[in-house]
C-alpha cells in the first residue's frame, strides 16, 4: 500500500542461489515485517510495528485480499 510493503511469511534460501529448489518458507514472527520501499528499497530493514499508521491499514488489506480466496481458491497445480 502506497509506500509500505508487509511480510508475513519469508522464503528463506537454504544454500546459495538455490532461492526456489532448495528453500523454507517461515512465518515471520508474532508481528509482521513492515517495509517503507522509498527509504528501503531493497527491504533489509524493517521500520518496526510501534506506533505506524499504516499497519492498521495493510493488515485490513492483507484480510480483503485473503477473503477473495474463499470465494476464489487456487488452482491445484498438483504439489
Amino acid at each position: 500500500m502506497r509506500e509500505y510493503k508487509e511480510h508475513i511469511k519469508v522464503i528463506i534460501p537454504q544454500a546459495p542461489h538455490m532461492w526456489i529448489d532448495y528453500a523454507t518458507i517461515q512465518d515471520v514472527g508474532l508481528a509482521p515485517w513492515l517495509f517503507n520501499l522509498y527509504i528501503d528499497p531493497k527491504e533489509e530493514m524493517p521500520v518496526g510495528h510501534r506506533r505506524n499508521a499504516w499497519l492498521a491499514s495493510l493488515g485490513a488489506q492483507l484480510k480483503s485480499h485473503a477473503a477473495t480466496f474463499k470465494k476464489y481458491p487456487p488452482k491445484k497445480i498438483g504439489l
